[in-house]
């Protein structure tokens, strides 16, 4: 009889030393190895998404402050397209990684380090040409959104190892970063552009994104070990990064789901980018708007802890309608009427407490979908991720379109600024969540009533 070989598992010392070996793996949703893995990942998303949801303050200095060498050779669309893009590479590379990672685990955070340097040198590169858009669309929109994305992966997949009942509350405390980043990051570069300009504050930004991203590379690892090159099957390149397992987005209830993701991403980053451009276009100065925008993230992180405990508590469709629902009507009445500092810090609090945590459905909208439909969650997840990202790019370049710079020293009752349009379009595109999540809710209660699952009704 042929003997069968081995699964061989590549492992950490720590595992060869018999803690982690055989039934005696890290516990799930607490423990140290938890804690360890979730606060890597918070100094990930802290760095990566929080660092791109700071740009507006980057545009805002290219658009009203002479010193940039942008400063009237290109339009805020124009500007607008490079923290665009970035977020665009963090929403897109995780799922045509995904397939690569799977087939070659054991290159997981290998890979991480290299795109880590990719990232930051992309940085230095941008900062040698502040006054070429072309060039900064390239090293600071694309090559640096995609490397952080991709970097960013190692986080997604392990989170269903180390988090399930508290899986809810544990991505809120993830993604919670990014507000943390979001808020101390604007009031970081508004004073490095204002005292060393557009070139030292790019490759300041490299500097600390080089240190935080390698303490998190360092300390972030799976719970389960990693199997061996050897273990795992051999596939080529091309059909590693093709991603499978996509037919279950074309379900009623995945539709429903990508909706509301895809209407709210495109009227939060329309907020987040064109935020601070309102601060000033009302006569305050670029440091009043740098404050208003952290402020602004600042709500994000409650919103993304408290929502993120409320998950793990109660419905998500219920809580997805009621936080859209505020959005709307916030953009509509606070953000239309904003004439004076008051109103627009009065909408800023409320939509970034009620909007700015609305990531954290990604995590229970992944597992709603994977579970009706017997797949595996992270690959609805990252497929959602990658969808919402579409909106990203897609939406900010129409507000881009509608934003009326002209308009900007006439007397508007609403909408200031030429902001009308805008105003309308994020009210609008909040709304429609607001909708969709009540449907979603009706379409699961009567799945349970009937007894069908998404697998049947699709």
């Amino acid at each position: 009889m042929t003997a069968v070989p081995r699964r061989r598992l590549c492992v950490p010392k720590q595992k060869r030393r018999g803690v982690n070996d055989g039934g005696n793996l890290p516990p799930v949703d607490r423990g140290r190895g938890a804690y360890t893995y979730l606060f890597a990942s918070f100094l990930f998303e802290t760095t990566t998404w929080g660092g791109a949801y700071a740009y507006g303050v980057f545009q805002e200095y290219h658009t009203h402050n002479p010193a940039s060498a942008l400063y009237g050779k290109a339009s805020p669309a124009a500007t607008s397209v490079v923290g665009t893009l970035v977020l665009a590479g963090l929403h897109f590379s995780p799922l045509l990684t995904r397939g690569f990672f799977r087939t070659n685990p054991h290159l997981i955070k290998r890979t991480s380090m290299c795109t880590i340097l990719i990232a930051v040198v992309s940085l230095i590169i941008a900062s040698f040409f502040g006054g070429n858009i072309a060039a900064l669309i390239a090293f600071q929109g694309i090559i640096y959104g995609v490397a952080a994305g991709i970097t960013f992966t190692a986080v997604i997949l392990w989170l269903p190892q180390w988090f399930d009942k508290r899986r809810g509350t544990a991505s809120g405390v993830i993604y919670a970063g990014s507000a943390v980043g979001g808020t101390v990051f604007p009031l970081i570069i508004n004073a490095l552009l204002q005292r060393v300009g557009f070139a030292w504050t790019v490759r300041i930004q490299a500097a600390y994104t080089l240190v935080l991203m390698c303490i998190a590379i360092y300390l972030i690892r799976p719970r389960l070990p990693i199997p061996s090159r050897d273990a795992e099957p051999r596939r080529s390149l091309l059909r590693s990064l093709a991603p499978d397992g996509l037919k279950v987005l074309l379900r009623p209830l995945s539709l429903l789901y990508i909706g509301i993701l895809v209407f709210h991403a495109g009227a939060f980053n329309t907020v987040s980018l064109y935020l601070s451009s309102y601060t000033t276009s009302l006569g305050f100065s670029p440091a009043t708007g740098t404050g208003v925008l952290s402020a602004f993230n600042a709500c994000a992180f409650v919103s993304f802890l408290t929502i993120g405990r409320l998950i793990d508590a109660l419905s998500t469709p219920v809580l997805m309608s009621i936080c859209a629902t505020i959005s709307a009507l916030s953009a509509f009445f606070f953000w239309g009427f904003s004439n004076s500092l008051v109103l627009l810090i009065i909408f800023t609090l409320v939509f970034g407490a009620t909007a700015g945590g609305f990531t954290t459905f990604l995590t229970p909208a992944a597992k709603d979908i994977s579970s009706m439909n017997n797949q595996e969650t992270s690959t609805v997840y990252l497929a959602l991720i990658f969808l919402r990202g579409i909106a990203v790019v897609l939406f900010p370049l129409i507000a881009g379109t509608i934003y009326d710079s002209e308009k900007g020293t006439s007397f508007q009752l609403y909408g200031l600024g030429g902001f009308r349009g805008l105003v309308i379009f994020t009210g609008c595109m909040m709304l429609v969540p607001g909708a969709l999540a009540t449907v979603v809710s009706r379409y699961r209660k009567s799945l349970l009533v009937s007894g069908t699952t998404g697998a049947t009704t699709g």
